[in-house]
């Protein structure tokens, strides 16, 4: 079963008397893994039009939904990864 406020998995699923559904969770992930351009200039503590010019460069990978641009959480992290490299392995 997948939620679209959170993502969560279950391992399986038990009906119980007349109808009642019991769930056993087995993972519970509360972090978004798609994030906006205001999520992402949060995170990294920039100006959302930073956040914009770090894509357009080709510096941050993006994608869109509709006119929306989104950023994945682990393309957000290797962007923080490879910034914190030091200079002479870029």
């Amino acid at each position: 079963m997948q939620c679209n406020v959170m993502r969560c998995h279950f391992r399986d699923v038990t009906f119980v008397d007349s109808g009642t559904v019991s769930f056993h969770l087995m993972e519970l992930d509360v972090q978004p893994q798609v994030l906006t351009v205001s999520e992402v200039a949060s995170f990294l503590r920039v100006n959302p039009k930073t956040v914009y010019a770090l894509a357009k460069r080709g510096e941050l990978s993006s994608f869109r939904v509709g006119r929306a641009m989104r950023f994945t959480r682990k393309d957000v992290q290797a962007f923080v990864e490879r910034g914190t490299q030091p200079e002479e392995t870029r």
